[in-house]
């Protein structure tokens, strides 16, 4: 998608804002706005669907780390604890914003949860009135 756009070959696309944010500073592509509920400290530029009107209130890429069910709850916490230590570091949000265009927000597991709850019940609806079907 990215190199048909880029290419002219297709008029817009929906993809992950750090696959065209670099394009977006050189010119080469115009990024329209973003899928989140506010804007991104990535593209502070860039306003959010909702705020151009549009109902969007999802679409936030993320990553998650999940254990197996049966790991120790002093593992979980030592690991998330290791985790937000890390993501909270100047020099490491600095290298993921630069090089790999990722805001890093830490999420505990009850906050993980929730959002998932949240994007399941928001997309269900949408995907389910689609008629799309994985197999």
């Amino acid at each position: 998608m990215l190199t048909d756009l880029l290419g002219g070959h297709i008029p817009i696309g929906v993809t992950l804002g750090s696959d065209l944010i670099r394009q977006h500073k050189e010119g080469k592509a115009k990024i329209l706005g973003v899928f989140t509920e506010k804007r991104s400290e990535l593209m502070p530029d860039i306003p959010t669907f909702a705020e151009q009107g549009f109902n969007i209130t999802s679409g936030d890429a993320w990553t998650g780390m999940w254990a197996p069910p049966k790991t120790p709850a002093t593992e979980v916490a030592r690991v998330q604890a290791a985790l937000q230590k890390v993501l909270s570091e100047p020099e490491v949000r600095q290298h993921l914003a630069n090089n790999i265009s990722v805001q890093a927000n830490y999420r505990n597991g009850e906050a993980m949860q929730k959002m998932m709850r949240d994007e399941i019940a928001y997309w269900q609806p949408i995907i389910k009135s689609s008629g799309f079907n994985a197999d």
